[in-house]
């Protein structure tokens, strides 16, 4: 090949790769592009790095969370134990009318990053603050064992992670070591504001977060809750232990509400 072949063969290479890379953006670009959440009344939208993520923007499936979160009163501060990417954090946010500040608690690190990124997409950084840290019974650094890798993943636990539909135990993908805080001793960090309201979703590890919260639940400024529970898990949690540690707490049930798991439960609580 003489070389004004190969200066030819080589401009050529160039420019094809300069489109395919072109083409790979463009694609990306339009998968992951900020979609609408599909809840009515709503006009926040959410980053889509997986389809797990698309799947929880498209199929808002807890519609009492909702409910719950959009009547909490003006002035309130809400606990998101379990966050996730944020939809029930920045449906609580939403309405500049409302003056609600919200804690977003979320250890898992893929669903940190898209639930700052969707806190930023919606101007939400004044009214909602997110933690990285895990809750537990206990302050320290714990393995925190990973379900899978994708954002917007779920069943990610500090102990086993149990499968809510057989209640069986499954082996971790991978796992980190994780800060770990009792909720008695995060909400003393400076300028971090006192929960009214805690909605607790953290797939089996419930009970372990409220047994680091007897304070809390004891404040009289703490007026409301709601809490998942996995009946499955028989050593962790169990519904007869969340519903008495609560009433002890000076809190009754009001509302309970099943999953499409059968094994799973939403229990909401205001204090008597």
């Amino acid at each position: 090949m003489d070389e004004g072949a190969r200066r030819t063969q080589a401009t050529f290479g160039r420019a094809l790769r300069a489109v395919q890379n072109r083409v790979r953006r463009l694609a990306v670009g339009a998968l992951t592009a900020p979609r609408r959440l599909q809840v009515p009344g709503s006009g926040l939208a959410f980053h889509v790095h997986s389809a797990t993520e698309s799947h929880r923007i498209s199929n808002v499936d807890e519609t009492w969370t909702i409910a719950w979160m959009r009547a909490v009163p003006p002035g309130s501060v809400v606990y998101d134990v379990g966050a996730n990417i944020g939809i029930d954090s920045l449906i609580a946010a939403e309405g500049h009318d409302r003056a609600i500040q919200v804690v977003a608690i979320e250890p898992f690190p893929a669903n940190f990053a898209s639930l700052v990124k969707n806190i930023v997409l919606n101007r939400m950084q004044d009214r909602v603050i997110p933690v990285p840290f895990g809750l537990g019974r206990t302050n320290g650094i714990v393995r925190y064992n990973w379900a899978n890798a994708q954002p917007g993943g779920a069943l990610h636990s500090f102990g086993d992670i149990i499968k809510p539909r057989s209640g069986k135990i499954m082996a971790p993908v991978a796992h980190h070591q994780c800060i770990c805080y009792r909720l008695d001793d995060l909400v003393k960090l400076p300028d971090l504001p006192f929960p009214s309201h805690i909605k607790i979703d953290v797939d089996g590890g419930e009970l372990d977060v409220l047994a680091g919260a007897h304070d809390v639940l004891r404040d009289e400024r703490c007026r409301a809750l709601q809490v998942e529970v996995l009946d499955a898990d028989a050593e962790r949690m169990r519904r007869r232990d969340v519903v008495g540690l609560l009433e002890a707490a000076g809190f009754a049930m009001v509302a309970d509400y099943g999953h499409k798991f059968p094994r799973v439960r939403d229990l909401q609580f205001i204090r008597k």
